[in-house]
């Protein structure tokens, strides 16, 4: 992994647990069936490992989401009416 910092590459660490569990496209709570095979109650198939994967990078991606959210849009902030200074009334 000291590779990846080397070349300025950011990693993001996620724990994989519940992730084969929770269905990636809908988050419902399913049983691993015999051969990988994940089945949804509305009817779809996906392989246990492709499913947990993408449960892994949702993670991942939302962690880094919330982290430019956080930057981007601090919340402690005084709340303000931007007009009400300007002498602008909506």
């Amino acid at each position: 992994m000291y590779k990846l910092y080397e070349y300025g590459i950011k990693v993001s660490l996620v724990l994989k647990y519940n992730t084969p569990k929770l269905r990636a496209f809908h988050n419902v709570v399913n049983e691993r069936k015999p051969g990988g095979v994940v089945n949804c109650p509305r009817g779809h198939k996906l392989h246990g490992d492709v499913n947990g994967a993408l449960n892994v990078m949702k993670l991942g991606v939302t962690r880094i989401v919330n982290t430019l959210k956080n930057s981007l849009f601090p919340r402690n902030f005084k709340r303000s009416n931007p007009l009400k200074g300007a002498g602008i009334t909506p």
